[in-house]
């Protein structure tokens, strides 16, 4: 009964100097409020006209400031088709309203200020051997005032931890001690809310460590570096889990965390930063050990050149990769995470043995403040020539035919030639008709692969034209030219006799 009248009184002492409305018959509806001044601890309210029905409402302030009953509990009042969300104080601009709900019928959106004077003036944390000192100064102070402060581990959203609850207290402020959060940097913030449902709130400046004494003690060599353009972190422990934190060096809110069973973690610097704060700790039902922050810079990254043999395909068992630098560096380099030069503080050329098959490579150029660069080749070695097989050895035979057949198998993924022509394989057999030419034929099939592994097969094959057609075929028209020729001498000669019967 109070809830409902909590909310009446709200409805009746709001003064609304915006209404919107849209149908819904969807999952979803969006109403754009265009708010055109400011407004002074400003209330929306929606409401949808199927009341039995359940609504999502989140609304997006101009500059992506999100509400809603998951990103800002606190925020949050509801009732029986209606639910109310104080946003604070806002300056003019468009807001979103958006609603998702099955069958809400009509719903509208209004939004106004609040009749309340009570301002928070100043709100500050600081630390002390008893706890956590807050103070605050309100204007207005009225004894129906309620008190919350929550952390939060930055300073967008309010949606943190509530640590202090409490009625109506003066402006002397309160000691307390934040239980129920892990080790941790925290904002904290102030919610000031008075009979008629008006919520104020007000973070604090600086953030403040949280340790519990009794938490897990600090991990053990520790190393934090950039490693390329990301952050690399190492640690020695003997649990299951652990948490990666990284901090705004300037602010101390939380940029990103990462769980992990592995002793070491790799991830980006987050965008727009150039430099933050590290830590890592033991992690045990879900619950952060102590800790320290290591600052770390991508700016002073190693500056060096690694030369490795052009391709990634090779025969050769060793290769020379050349290190090049001008600076206090060292040098190391894994093959296949096997650790084969360990912080060498020469440049120059290194001389790595490969195994046949694939071989990674990594060379490591690390500065004096730890910072590493990665040069990575892959390479895979193939030191056996590759398979090739003929179905009838040609060599030193002899034929009158135009041409032989040259056919049997060799290995996927080479290439394949005869006297430096290519030939296709089908599924990994070949087929091909040689050309002979009168004499010894030389003929020379290659199959080559992609390291350069050549295997060769060479015949000698001599083509004859004693018994082939084209030797019949030469005979016969040589027999044809003789006779030709002896008929010719026939007919000349007695052209002649009849040519001297003639005249005598």
């Amino acid at each position: 009964m109070m809830k409902i009248q909590k909310l009446f009184a709200l409805v009746v002492l709001v003064f609304m100097v915006f209404l919107f409305q849209m149908e819904v018959s969807a999952e979803t509806g969006s109403i754009e409020v265009n708010i055109t001044d400011e407004c002074k601890n400003c209330l929306f309210k929606v409401q949808w006209e199927n009341e039995d029905k359940e609504a999502i409402v989140e609304i997006i302030s101009p500059d992506g400031q999100k509400f809603s009953d998951s990103a800002t509990p606190e925020r949050i009042t509801k009732g029986q088709g209606k639910i109310y969300i104080n946003v604070g104080d806002i300056a003019a601009g468009k807001w979103s309203v958006n609603v998702s709900g099955e069958g809400l019928g009509k719903v509208t959106a209004d939004a106004g200020e609040l009749p309340s004077n009570v301002n928070i003036d100043n709100f500050t944390i600081s630390p002390s051997n008893d706890g956590i000192v807050a103070n605050w100064q309100i204007s207005n102070w009225s004894d129906n005032l309620h008190i919350q402060i929550f952390a939060d581990d930055n300073k967008e959203g309010y949606d943190g931890i509530k640590v202090v609850d409490t009625g109506a207290l003066n402006n002397d402020g309160i000691t307390f001690q934040p239980n129920g959060l892990t080790n941790g940097y925290y904002f904290y913030y102030i919610c000031v809310s008075d009979s008629i449902g008006a919520f104020l709130y007000e973070y604090s400046e600086a953030a403040i460590k949280y340790e519990n004494v009794n938490s897990a003690v600090e991990l053990t060599n520790i190393k934090v570096s950039m490693l390329n353009n990301d952050i690399y972190v190492s640690w020695s422990g003997d649990v299951e889990n652990y948490k990666t934190i990284v901090y705004d060096p300037g602010t101390m809110e939380l940029l990103d965390e990462a769980v992990t069973q592995d002793q070491s973690y790799v991830f980006p610097m987050p965008e727009g930063y150039s430099n933050v704060k590290v830590g890592v700790a033991t992690y045990i039902n879900e619950q952060l050990g102590k800790y320290e922050l290591y600052e770390v810079s991508n700016e002073s990254l190693p500056d060096a050149t690694v030369t490795y043999p052009d391709g990634e395909y090779t025969n050769l068992n060793t290769i020379i990769v050349n290190v090049s630098f001008d600076g206090n560096y060292t040098v190391s380099a894994t093959l296949n995470d096997e650790l084969k030069i360990d912080n060498s503080a020469s440049a120059g050329d290194y001389r790595i043995s490969l195994a046949d098959g694939d071989n990674s490579i990594a060379f490591i150029v690390r500065a004096e403040n730890g910072n590493m660069r990665t040069y990575i080749k892959k390479i895979y070695v193939d030191t056996t020539p590759p398979q090739l097989a003929l179905n009838n050895d040609l060599n030193n035979i002899r034929t009158t035919n135009k041409y032989v057949y040259l056919q049997g198998y060799s290995e996927s993924g080479v290439s394949l030639t005869c006297n430096e022509k290519k030939i296709e394989m089908l599924n990994n057999y070949f087929s091909y008709k040689y050309p002979l030419h009168v004499g010894k034929n030389e003929i020379v099939l290659s199959s080559k692969d992609l390291t350069g592994n050549e295997t060769r097969y060479t015949a000698i094959v001599t083509r004859s034209l004693i018994g082939s057609k084209e030797f019949v075929y030469i005979i016969i028209g040589f027999i044809g030219l003789l006779l030709l020729a002896f008929y010719s001498i026939i007919f000349v000669k007695g052209v002649k006799r009849r040519g001297k019967g003639e005249k005598s």
